[in-house]
């Protein structure tokens, strides 16, 4: 018997499939982790401009409000007042916001958590093109 004459074996598509979308996915996350390894290990890097400058205002300000049980819809702290629960910047009932700031203990919220929340959007968006590709 030289073996030409066996049957070949046939790998089974959904082991292939399974196996590869994984190797994949392990590198997207690979890649994400070099790319953003500063911000999430370190912390000495920060993601500057509007996330610093006004997000994390608006945050901040639902943060206190949810933490001391008060109402989202209106802050005396801007101007004479602002109807801050209808600004869709501050995207009060975003579902990972939301998430956030149950997640948060304190009163007061790190600005690393909004750090680390905007990483994980871009790792979102990575599966989400990868599995729209795919």
């Amino acid at each position: 018997m030289d073996g030409r004459n066996q049957p070949r074996r046939r790998s089974d598509p959904l082991v292939v499939f399974v196996g590869g979308t994984a190797i994949d996915l392990l590198l997207l996350l690979a890649f994400w982790l070099f790319f953003f390894w500063q911000i999430l290990v370190s912390r000495t890097h920060l993601i500057p401009y509007d996330l610093i400058d006004q997000h994390y205002m608006f945050q901040a300000f639902v943060h206190r409000a949810m933490a001391a049980g008060d109402s989202i819809w209106w802050t005396p702290d801007i101007l004479s007042g602002y109807p801050i629960g209808a600004d869709p910047l501050t995207a009060a009932f975003y579902p990972p916001n939301y998430l956030m700031h149950r997640l948060t203990p304190d009163e007061f919220l790190p600005y690393y958590r909004m750090e680390v929340q905007a990483t994980l959007h871009f790792l979102l968006a990575a599966v989400g093109a990868y599995a729209l590709a795919r």
